[in-house]
């Protein structure tokens, strides 16, 4: 039995992303599965680097039961529906602008990546709004928000190594740092960019369990992947310098 960090089981106490949705009984399939997803994920928008990735990744990963191929059917009608153009998605605002007068200007550590901020109650109604911030090595600098309190639901980070092979960190699935922006001030978003790993093991009789926790920045659940992939997470188990057991753990 693994111990895996889904997204799908943690209900948090944060504004929807979608907070104009019919009652549940009117919902599809698929917007009846996304609501498991929506208050760690922002309905995928394909201006965003590593959101298509992400939303083809629907079709393998652990968050959705029962496993693939069995759950197959259900999981591409999720992707169709969240690729779909009419969906309401996150504002994204992926360039500089001068602020107005009740918002304040924010940076991150990192040259390309998008962060997904949820507001509370100490936002503005106006701007109560779910958004997507972007950057790209072309499009740097602050990003101009309300003023008030945010919380992080989730980061994607791009990096190019030497090889010219790309890396990418997704975190989501918990509740993100919060942190307050003051109309007219500056404030950098400190992101954590390292990744943590958490390796638990039990045994009774003759099973042995193993699990993986995979964390970022304020303990988020994380993924990392190498060029399109998901990088793996093996466990070894020797006895002295033999290997007695191996295998791979699902995270993600």
């Amino acid at each position: 039995m693994l111990h895996r960090i889904c997204c799908v089981l943690l209900l948090l106490a944060a504004l929807p992303l979608n907070a104009q949705q019919p009652p549940a009984a009117e919902l599809s399939p698929a917007a009846k599965m996304w609501q498991r997803c929506e208050e760690c994920h922002g309905v995928p928008d394909k201006n965003v680097p590593g959101d298509l990735l992400w939303a083809e990744r629907i079709a393998t990963t652990a968050c959705i039961q029962p496993k693939a191929p069995k759950s197959t059917p259900e999981r591409q009608v999720l992707q169709a529906w969240l690729l779909a153009a009419e969906q309401p998605r996150p504002q994204r605002i992926d360039a500089e602008a001068a602020p107005q007068a009740d918002e304040g200007r924010i940076s991150v550590p990192f040259a390309a990546g998008s962060v997904l901020l949820l507001p509370n109650d100490a936002v503005p109604n106006a701007a109560r709004r779910p958004l997507r911030l972007v950057w790209t090595k072309t499009q740097g600098g602050t990003r101009a928000i309300a003023a008030g309190r945010w919380r992080v639901a989730g980061y994607r980070l791009q990096r190019r190594d030497k090889e010219n092979t790309d890396w990418q960190l997704w975190a989501a699935g918990g509740k993100g740092r919060e942190f307050v922006i003051v109309a007219g001030q500056d404030f950098v978003l400190d992101i954590d960019q390292r990744v943590s790993t958490t390796v638990n093991w039990s045994s009774k009789g003759s099973k042995l369990q193993v699990g993986i926790a995979v964390q970022g920045d304020s303990g988020l659940g994380a993924t990392m992947l190498r060029g399109g992939e998901r990088v793996p997470a093996r466990f070894v188990l020797r006895n002295g310098v033999t290997t007695a057991l191996a295998g791979d753990l699902d995270y993600g």
